[in-house]
């Protein structure tokens, strides 16, 4: 695995370090970014007195605007793993905040909606996940976001055919 950063321009010896440096600048602050993003959820939910993880909050708000969906959906949506939205949904079951029916279909699928508690509080999550968009997002003309949106995109995919390539291996 070569784990030297490499770029597909050409640069002289000094761009290169220059790239070098950069992209792992950005690697830093991507992270920090995640990092702050969750914080942030997290301090004002719990200030609105919602004591919810930020999974467990977005995992609520999606099944508030899709009642009856199941746990794959919620799974693609949040782009986690299967196992990890039924620990969050037995949480928010635990909680109060959910309920689990059987579909009168197919009797092998449950589909998830709100209870009534999750009604509740599923407006505060809503006015937090606003205020939070609109602070990160602060100073952003409709531009600069389209860019962001491209190279958060640009990111993604070149994360993801690097982890088809490791499947295919």
């Amino acid at each position: 695995m070569n784990h030297d950063f490499s770029t597909e321009e050409k640069n002289t010896i000094k761009d290169l370090n220059d790239l070098k440096e950069l992209k792992w600048e950005v690697s830093k602050e991507l992270f920090l970014t995640i990092k702050l993003h969750n914080q942030l959820n997290f301090v004002l939910l719990t200030q609105k007195h919602i004591y919810l993880y930020p999974g467990q909050a977005f995992c609520l708000w999606y099944v508030g605007l899709n009642p009856g969906t199941n746990q794959k959906s919620i799974a693609e949506q949040m782009y986690v793993a299967t196992p990890t939205v039924s620990k969050i949904l037995r949480n928010l079951e635990k909680k109060g905040l959910i309920e689990r029916k059987r579909d009168t279909k197919d009797k092998r699928t449950l589909r998830i909606y709100l209870s009534e508690e999750g009604e509740k509080i599923l407006k505060d999550i809503k006015d937090t996940f606003i205020d939070i968009i609109n602070w990160e997002f602060e100073g952003m003309s409709y531009d600069d976001l389209s860019c962001f949106k491209k190279y958060l995109n640009q990111v993604s995919t070149n994360i993801i055919k690097y982890l088809e390539r490791i499947e295919r291996s």
